[in-house]
C-alpha cells in the first residue's frame, strides 16, 4: 500500500512540476518517506480541486490573467524586464529641460594684446644689433647718400645707425622708442640693398615691403665662361646703353645690378624668378630678339594674373 501511495504521489508532483523522484531518494528512514508522500498527496489533492472549481467557472485566477485577455501570458522574468524601461523613461521624463530652460553659452573674447617693443621683448637686458659689412668701393656713395640713409633708419624707424670706420661696416642697434622690432631687420635689408647697389629710391622700398626679397648670383654659376667670352655674356645681359636689362626689369617689375660677374635681382619671389630665367637665357647663348618675345608673353601672363 506504501508503494502505491508512492507511485500516485509521484505521477501527482509531475504534474506540478516538482522533482519528487529525487526527494523520495534522498530520504533514508521510511517515517520520513511516509511524510514526504502525505505532503505531495495533499498537495496533488488542492492542485485538482483547484483545477476543477476554475474549468467550472471557466476563467483563470487574477493572479495568472492580463486583465482577462486570451493572449498567452508571458512568464514573470519577461513581465519584469518589460516593466523595467517604462519606469526609467517616466523618471527620465520628469527632469527633462526644455530648449528655453537651458542657460546660454557665451564665448569668451579673445584678448586683445598690445603689441610689444623691441625692449620689452628682450626685457631690457641686451639690445639686438645687425652689422652689414661694406666694400671699399661701396664707400664713397656711402657717404654721399648718408643724409638720405640717416634719415630714414633713424627718424622714420626709430632705430640708431652709425658707421664704423675702423671696421668698414655700418652698424645698427634697437632703441627704446622702436616701435616693432622686425623694423631692424627691415633697416638691415635697406642698407644691404645700398651695398648691394641699388640706387637709394629702389633700397627704400625695403623698409615698406616685405614680399621683396634679393636673390644673387654668378655668370659662372650658369655657364664656366672666361675672357672674352665672358665679356660678351655681360654685353648680352646689358645691351646696348642698358636697352636688354631695362627691358626685362619693366616686364617683370623687378631691378637688376650687375656688378661685374655677379647678378643681384629685386623683387618678389615669383617675378624674380621669371627674371632669372630670362638672364640665364642670355648668358647660355639665346640672342636678345628671342628673350624679348618670351618678356611679352611673361609680361601678358603677369598683366591677366594682376
Amino acid at each position: 500500500m506504501a508503494w502505491v501511495m508512492c507511485f500516485r504521489a509521484m505521477r501527482a508532483s509531475a504534474c506540478m512540476g516538482n522533482d519528487l523522484g529525487s526527494y523520495m531518494r534522498a530520504c533514508t528512514s521510511v517515517d520520513e518517506r511516509c511524510r514526504a508522500m502525505s505532503m505531495s498527496v495533499a498537495r496533488a489533492v488542492g492542485w485538482r480541486s483547484a483545477q476543477a472549481r476554475w474549468k467550472q467557472e471557466k476563467r483563470l485566477p487574477c493572479h495568472l490573467t492580463a486583465s482577462h485577455s486570451t493572449q498567452p501570458i508571458p512568464p514573470l522574468s519577461l513581465r519584469r524586464r518589460q516593466a523595467l524601461p517604462k519606469i526609467r523613461t517616466q523618471a527620465r521624463s520628469k527632469f527633462k529641460v526644455s530648449p528655453a530652460m537651458e542657460p546660454e553659452i557665451i564665448p569668451p573674447k579673445k584678448p586683445i594684446f598690445d603689441p610689444l617693443k623691441a625692449h620689452e621683448i628682450t626685457e631690457g637686458k641686451q639690445a639686438e644689433f645687425r652689422k652689414v659689412p661694406v666694400p671699399s668701393h661701396r664707400l664713397k656713395p656711402l657717404k654721399d647718400a648718408w643724409d638720405i640713409i640717416y634719415d630714414k633708419v633713424y627718424n622714420v624707424m626709430n632705430v640708431d645707425i652709425r658707421m664704423n670706420l675702423k671696421a668698414r661696416r655700418v652698424e645698427l642697434k634697437n632703441k627704446r622708442e622702436t616701435p616693432d622690432i622686425g623694423h631692424l631687420q627691415r633697416c638691415a635689408d635697406f642698407v644691404h640693398a645700398f651695398v648691394l647697389g641699388f640706387d637709394v629710391p629702389d633700397a627704400k622700398l625695403m623698409l615698406s615691403y616685405d614680399e621683396l626679397y634679393i636673390d644673387s648670383f654668378e655668370i659662372r654659376d650658369v655657364k664656366r665662361l672666361s675672357g672674352e667670352h665672358l665679356s660678351r655674356a655681360v654685353g648680352r645681359l646689358s645691351g646696348k646703353s642698358g636697352k636688354t636689362k631695362f627691358a626685362i626689369e619693366n616686364a617683370t617689375k623687378t631691378r637688376i645690378v650687375i656688378a661685374d660677374k655677379r647678378i643681384h635681382v629685386m623683387g618678389p619671389f615669383a617675378r624674380i624668378k621669371i627674371a632669372r630665367s630670362c638672364l640665364c637665357s642670355l648668358i647660355m647663348g639665346s640672342p636678345a630678339a628671342r628673350v624679348y618675345s618670351k618678356l611679352r608673353l611673361v609680361a601678358s601672363r603677369l598683366d591677366s594674373m594682376a
